[in-house]
């Protein structure tokens, strides 16, 4: 006896000649698929006994559990303190809780967070996506469970996902603008120039204000984000001339590896070399050293993500997917104190 075909979205998809994403819509009843595909979709799958896993949990979803889930990359930034802030009380107001958990930058951690959450059956996910994370399968998979989703921070391209981010790119050449007024001209930057939305943006901020000033130079160290890997980078640059006078970090632990480094060689800064940054610069290290950072409202940005969210949450992923760029700004400290600082 022959052995049955399992039916799957292709197949119902090659039926009706039309793509998986518009039979995956149709069959969550999603609102930007016209209701005459919709019918034919779910004739097709009753007629050919299909059955999903999402389609299932998504059923067994009709409940609220009042959960929101919140992926953190980590734990140790003061920035993030302030966005968890935010999730905890702007979610609070609308009577959901806030279950966290921590990637690590771990992808495989990240996935089995993921799909813990499922298994929870949160009503949604505020997800700040790993250092690593390139494939958006395990997060199409929750959408297709009936999740909603919002990214912030971090962001991968997935249309359907709306996103709260901070003018990342803007704000790096506003950075290399004011090293170049202050008379700053082998302008390097310290970290890594891919991987994550983060990274990107900071580093094309940087390479594109060179670019457009004839008189400098790209100057690229690269580093883990991380003060152990950035010290080491450092160190070996200063070994030879010549000398960057300037030296824009991606966050505030590249920033003290560095600092470290021309402390170490008995270098000024700003003198010698100027030091900015993303980050809330903390501790002793810092103090009466002017630095350049960038500052930015983790409390908003939650605010943001949350009210996001819990909008996808009540009209079931039918609101328009907004993706929101909050604005960033720099300040020289030590002159004031620096809040809300990543």
């Amino acid at each position: 006896m022959k052995r049955k075909e399992k039916v799957t979205l292709k197949t119902i998809a090659a039926q009706l000649g039309v793509s998986q994403i518009t039979v995956s819509k149709a069959l969550r009843d999603r609102p930007d698929i016209a209701p005459e595909t919709k019918r034919q979709v779910v004739k097709l799958a009753q007629q050919l006994g299909y059955h999903s896993k999402s389609h299932l949990r998504k059923k067994s979803r009709q409940k609220s559990t009042l959960l929101i889930g919140a992926v953190l990359p980590q734990v140790e930034s003061p920035f993030y303190a302030d966005v968890v802030k935010a999730f905890h009380q702007i979610a609070g107001q609308k009577g959901y809780q806030v279950i966290l958990m921590v990637s690590h930058e771990d992808i495989k951690t990240e996935r089995r967070i993921f799909d813990t959450m499922s298994k929870l059956q949160v009503d949604g996910i505020l997800a700040a996506v790993s250092q690593e994370t390139r494939d958006p399968k395990p997060l199409q998979e929750l959408a297709h469970q009936g999740i909603p989703l919002v990214f912030w921070e971090r962001q991968l391209d997935v249309p359907d996902i709306p996103s709260v981010t901070f003018d990342e790119q803007r704000v790096a050449e506003m950075v290399v603008k004011h090293l170049i007024a202050q008379g700053k001209s082998k302008i390097a930057y310290l970290g890594p120039q891919s991987f994550s939305s983060l990274a990107k943006n900071r580093y094309q901020g940087y390479r594109q204000t060179i670019e457009n000033n004839p008189f400098l130079t790209e100057w690229t160290i690269s580093c883990k984000t991380n003060t152990t890997s950035s010290y080491s980078a450092v160190r070996a640059v200063l070994r030879h001339e010549p000398l960057p006078d300037a030296i824009c970090c991606y966050n505030d632990r590249v920033a003290l590896g560095a600092f470290n480094a021309i402390k170490e060689q008995g270098l000024d800064i700003p003198t010698d070399i100027a030091l900015a940054g993303f980050g809330r610069f903390m501790g002793s290290n810092w103090m009466n050293v002017p630095i350049t950072q960038v500052q930015r409202c983790g409390y908003k940005l939650g605010q943001k993500a949350v009210e996001l969210l819990i909008e996808q949450i009540n009209t079931r992923g039918a609101a328009e997917k907004n993706n929101v760029v909050l604005k960033s700004d720099i300040k020289v400290l030590p002159e004031s104190s620096a809040e809300n600082e990543k």
